[in-house]
């Protein structure tokens, strides 16, 4: 298709901004249509807000929130976008030995920074035993997620947002 000058020139940047995942977001994209524009970003924001409510421990009804409140060796099916990315979370788990272990949140639930509130030493050592990505227990077959520990607990934090960008 062959464009006319005037119609390239037409074109320009077009910028939105929202919160979202407990962070600001910021798309920018070259149009020449404002409304094209604007359907785009409202597209982009309505996906990670998606997202966000399957994905938040902070949304009390998410589906990752549900798994949360998972006693040990109960089973929870998944639907397949939760189960394959905590599948890719535990392989990143492998992959540095640990040091991403999205179980953390065993302990970093304890906290709230907004409050400024610091578990004590004692809640803070009761709750390490719960943090071992290795105590997360998948399925592949039905797509059920187990804990193999009391206390376990999930975020998905260091790779939802990411994930929420490729999407």
């Amino acid at each position: 298709m062959l464009l006319l000058a005037s119609q390239i020139s037409m074109a320009e940047w077009h910028a939105h901004e929202f919160d979202v995942m407990g962070t600001r977001a910021s798309i920018e994209l070259w149009s020449d249509s404002t409304a094209d524009a604007q359907n785009s970003f409202s597209i982009v924001e309505a996906e990670m807000r998606r997202i966000e409510s399957v994905m938040s421990s902070y949304i009390e009804n998410s589906e990752l929130s549900t798994v949360n409140r998972l006693q040990a060796y109960q089973s929870l099916t998944l639907t397949s976008e939760l189960y394959q990315l905590i599948q890719k979370s535990l392989y990143f788990s492998d992959l540095s030995n640990g040091a991403f272990d999205i179980t953390y949140a065993s302990v970093g639930h304890l906290y709230n920074y907004r409050d400024r509130i610091q578990p004590d030493k004692h809640h803070i050592q009761s709750a390490l035993a719960s943090v071992d990505w290795q105590g997360v227990i998948l399925n592949k077959k039905t797509q059920a997620l187990t804990f193999s520990k009391e206390g376990m607990e999930i975020n998905l934090g260091g790779i939802a947002k990411g994930y929420a960008v490729d999407r």
